[in-house]
């Protein structure tokens, strides 16, 4: 840095790169382009007066580099020239970016959750800013300058930048030009390349199908104001979703490329009905076209609704999308029953190209390769991230920043913003539910909430349901009162699907929800409370209050889905709470000083019988003998 290649505003930044230059950004900014091309996470994009790309490069995956290029057609190029960068217009420099604050609120979630406090630059992190990386104390963003941070990085929340091998590229290449080839000489919609990504756990899978993804989307235009391709992608995961909620799994179509955060994912919270069909309403190049609430983080615990979900989701992409390019990106669960996955998955679709991340010599992959069909077969090396310095998040912390982001986006039209109170300090909504099972009673009475359903259970007392929801992650979906009707008429004794207790809520056979044509999901909720003398539950979502003012004219009605999505501890006994109780006590009738403590809450190591979850092993066999 010095003062002729970076320029100061007074909520942005601009930079002058020279040929082989780039920086490492951390932090949420928007970027333009404003002279040239430059790479953004190896894809090539070109200067656009016009445009800007919202960026967020958190701790939580490999940070966003921006590098200069050449560039490679002239015609693509928008560049904004003024008084205040002319000076860079030069042969020196090869690319001029201006990036802009941009602050969400997302970089107060560790005002809720302190473990994620330096995913991304705030008031309390920039106090460990080195160097020329003081110079960006009050922006949203920072460049990586400091030595100490790419060679030896063990400040927490520090990651390095993404790097893109030159092997990837050159395969990435060579799928584009087959989707090409294939758009040109065929005109069967249903013939488009589909891409089936497998490997094991942390070999880059992601980072290859974002690559990928980008690419495609890129490869009728690198310019950022023209007409891209569009690209569906089949987010199967529902442990470490991309482009879903958690614990959910869908389809989506997206025409605009994705780079750091893919905070678009909580747009589904905007959904409405359209037809009666499982569509939401689409952000800017984003569209979720069919979704389910899977309930777990791992699909084996109910492995055949989570088969039916995927073939309808594929269903959705053959009906109404197979001219597009599906790029389906796999659990990383090579071994055991993920091969049953993959095999449903190939035998469904049979994919025009399998990419397989893994050393090509390895047993285990001509095993589970002998077992697929496909046209062609891509074998990539692995990336293996081994930097003992750099500290990483764990699984369950980015489940746990997925589900809080999602909880806690403020729904607004035109802009992106999160407010991280907790839940606790706003007012939940109160939703009516029904008490009976009678179908004239159902059709007649408008209460929005038909019942709860509670997955992988077995013979749960109706009186019990209460405990079994209060202060949990519930999925949100809806049924057609006619579907509904047409479906208890189909059974001899209703109750078999519908259970009804006098002020509880019915209690929903899992049938109902294994009936994927009817189901609809929208969200995820968090239970405060259920109120059994009004009828009515206390619910968080921030699904739109238009959506469940709308169920009655649409004839629809909730269902609310229990799994077993873990709930933020956070939202529950939050920082303030425990402020208010720590250290205090209170008289009681006796005039006995008495310890205020929190109700149902212990600081203290799980102890005695029921004081861990049970996790019941499902692979546990016969020893000895011929069983």
């Amino acid at each position: 840095m010095d003062d002729e290649n970076v320029i100061f505003g007074d909520n942005y930044v601009i930079f002058g790169l020279k040929v082989n230059e780039y920086i490492i950004i951390k932090g949420q900014c928007k970027l333009m382009i404003q002279r040239g091309s430059i790479f953004i996470d190896s894809v090539q994009l070109h200067s656009d007066r016009h445009k800007e790309l919202k960026i967020i490069s958190s701790s939580l995956n490999s940070l966003t580099m921006i590098s200069s290029t050449q560039v490679t057609d002239s015609d693509l190029t928008k560049d904004l020239k003024n008084f205040e960068n002319e000076h860079l217009f030069n042969s020196n420099y090869k690319s001029v970016i201006k990036l802009s604050n941009w602050f969400t609120g997302l970089e107060k979630i560790g005002d809720l959750y302190p473990q994620l406090k330096n995913i991304l630059p705030n008031e309390y992190s920039n106090l460990d800013l080195v160097n020329n990386e003081q110079e960006f104390f009050e922006y949203s963003f920072y460049p990586i300058l400091s030595q100490q941070y790419s060679q030896n990085s063990t400040v927490p929340g520090q990651s390095s930048g993404l790097y893109i091998p030159k092997i990837w590229k050159q395969k990435i290449k060579e799928i584009i030009d087959d989707f090409k080839q294939n758009d040109n000489l065929n005109d069967d919609k249903n013939s488009n390349i589909k891409l089936l990504i497998l490997g094991s756990k942390n070999c880059g899978k992601s980072t290859f199908s974002r690559f990928l993804l980008n690419n495609l989307i890129l490869s009728s235009s690198p310019s950022l104001s023209s007409v891209r391709s569009e690209v569906c992608v089949l987010d199967i995961d529902p442990g470490q979703p991309e482009y879903s909620v958690p614990d959910s799994i869908n389809l989506v179509k997206i025409s605009e490329p994705i780079f750091g955060l893919n905070y678009n994912v909580n747009e589904m919270n905007t959904n409405s009905f359209n037809n009666n069909e499982n569509i939401s309403e689409s952000t800017e190049g984003y569209q979720i076209l069919k979704q389910f609430f899977v309930g777990f983080n791992s699909p084996q615990r109910e492995p055949l609704r989570y088969f039916n979900y995927i073939r309808s989701l594929l269903n959705e992409y053959h009906t109404n999308c197979s001219h597009l390019p599906l790029i389906i990106n796999t659990p990383g669960w090579i071994k055991g029953f993920g091969v049953e996955i993959i095999k449903s998955l190939n035998d469904f679709i049979i994919p025009s190209h399998l990419i397989y991340l893994s050393h090509e010599n390895s047993s285990s992959s001509s095993y589970l390769l002998n077992l697929l069909k496909y046209d062609k077969l891509i074998n990539i090396q692995p990336i293996y991230l081994n930097d003992s310095n750099l500290v990483k998040y764990s699984p369950s912390q980015v489940r746990k920043f997925k589900l809080l982001s999602y909880f806690h986006k403020i729904n607004k039209q035109n802009d992106l913003e999160y407010n991280f109170d907790p839940l606790l300090k706003t007012s939940p909504y109160k939703v009516s539910f029904h008490d009976t099972c009678d179908i004239k009673t159902l059709l007649n009475y408008n209460a929005p909430i038909l019942g709860v359903t509670i997955l992988d259970s077995y013979n749960i007392s109706h009186e019990d349901l209460n405990l079994c929801i209060d202060g949990q992650v519930v999925g949100i979906a809806s049924i057609n009162i006619n579907e509904l009707q047409a479906l208890l008429l189909t059974q001899k004794q209703d109750h078999q699907l519908i259970k009804s207790h006098n002020n509880f809520p019915n209690l929903i056979s899992n049938t109902i929800i294994k009936s994927t044509n009817s189901i609809k999901f929208h969200g995820l909720g968090l239970v405060h409370s259920v109120n059994n003398l009004k009828k009515y539950i206390n619910l968080y979502t921030p699904i739109s209050t238009e959506l469940l003012m709308d169920l009655n004219s649409n004839q629809e009605t909730l269902i609310l889905i229990k799994g077993r999505s873990d709930t933020p501890i956070e939202e529950i006994v939050p920082k303030f709470l425990i402020n208010d109780f720590a250290n205090k006590t209170f008289k009681n009738s006796n005039g006995d000083l008495i310890q205020n403590n929190i109700p149902y809450t212990s600081f203290e190591s799980n102890t005695g019988a029921g004081g861990k979850v049970l996790n019941i092993r499902r692979n546990i066999m016969r020893r000895g003998g011929n069983n």
